[in-house]
């Protein structure tokens, strides 16, 4: 026999049946290694995907949410400020109701001496909250003289009253067909060659 082949020797039959168990076993760590590898992968990928679809869902959700939120707001600041537009259309009603009952009252009964004094714009009172101003437009026929200025006259303490009873207000006035205006509180203010009974 050669020299060379007498170093390797023929394996035994327990030898060889070592030798296949390793392999098998080898073979199925392999096999397992390799299934075990792409099922986590699979997964892996199944939660980035699954949590990309969460993400989207969360944040189309969280935007409607904050869309329904906004516009459940919006309505209800809207809904509030119409309430208070039409608190202060009411109060104006009624204000103007008040005027007109007031107006009736003096057209029917005998002019009297208001309790608040009036002056022209050219003659200032002491305090401007003492009287109103009084002024005859510009082109106007009446006269300081005439029934309706002074039964108009009487309008004073309500427009007065009308002024404190209402914060907001800024002044009161009263105009007549034939140019007369009294406000209240005294004010030289007033923009030349106003005619309250032009409404252009």
């Amino acid at each position: 026999m050669p020299l060379s082949l007498s170093r390797y020797k023929k394996m035994s039959v327990r030898q060889k049946i070592i030798v296949f168990f390793l392999f098998l076993a080898l073979l199925s760590l392999i096999i397992t290694g390799l299934v075990a590898f792409l099922t986590i992968s699979g997964m892996g990928q199944n939660a980035k995907d699954s949590s990309n679809a969460l993400g989207v869902s969360a944040g189309k959700e969280s935007s409607l949410s904050i869309q329904e939120e906004a516009e459940k707001n919006l309505r209800r600041i809207a809904l509030d400020q119409a309430n208070i537009i039409q608190l202060n259309f009411d109060d104006t009603a009624r204000e103007t109701d008040l005027l007109a009952a007031q107006a009736i009252s003096l057209q029917n009964n005998p002019p009297f001496l208001p309790i608040t004094p009036s002056f022209t714009i050219n003659t200032p009172p002491n305090d401007p909250f003492s009287g109103t101003v009084v002024i005859i437009v510009p082109g106007s026929t009446a006269t300081p003289q005439s029934d309706e200025y002074r039964t108009l006259a009487g309008m004073d303490d309500l427009l007065k009253a009308m002024y404190v009873a209402d914060g907001d207000l800024t002044g009161a006035y009263i105009a007549t067909d034939s140019g007369i205006m009294r406000i209240y509180p005294w004010s030289d203010q007033n923009p030349l060659n106003y005619d309250p009974r032009d409404r252009d």
